[in-house]
């Protein structure tokens, strides 16, 4: 991990951005679904530029993009 984990719960449609990744809008996510019993979360990048279409990741890897000074609008 290379920031401190995330604590937020997230919802269906909140963006956010990997732990991993590099911290620039290209790599934002939304939130797909939730797994409540284990804190997983899925996720898809909002671009679409990646082949594989949904993540699963900890909840503690997904991160407030306004964290890193990247804006989200909808």
């Amino acid at each position: 991990m290379n920031h401190n984990p995330n604590q937020t719960n997230w919802a269906l449609g909140d963006v956010v951005i990997h732990d991993a990744d590099a911290k620039q809008p290209a790599m934002l996510m939304v939130v797909i679904g939730v797994r409540q019993h284990d804190d997983h979360v899925y996720t898809r990048y909002v671009h679409g530029h990646v082949e594989k279409q949904v993540y699963c990741n900890h909840r503690e890897l997904l991160h407030d993009p306004a964290r890193f000074g990247i804006e989200v609008t909808t």
